[in-house]
């Protein structure tokens, strides 16, 4: 869940352990609150989660668990 400052376009990113991008999405400005589901392709292990917005950014590590 995220969450931007109104009528403000934002980005997605997900980087593996090694800096690699490995998923990106753009966030419609409109959307302020929203839950994303991440593609199945990402497998189980940790990721950084960067979120920017204009001039913010936030950085958040992740755990993708899988059963």
């Amino acid at each position: 869940m995220y969450l931007l400052p109104k009528n403000k376009k934002g980005k997605l990113e997900i980087f593996d352990v090694n800096g690699r991008l490995i998923y990106e999405l753009h966030l419609p400005q409109w959307s302020t609150m929203q839950e994303i589901s991440l593609p199945s392709f990402i497998t189980a292990g940790v990721y950084n989660c960067v979120i920017t917005s204009e001039d913010k950014r936030v950085n958040r590590k992740i755990a993708m668990i899988k059963e």
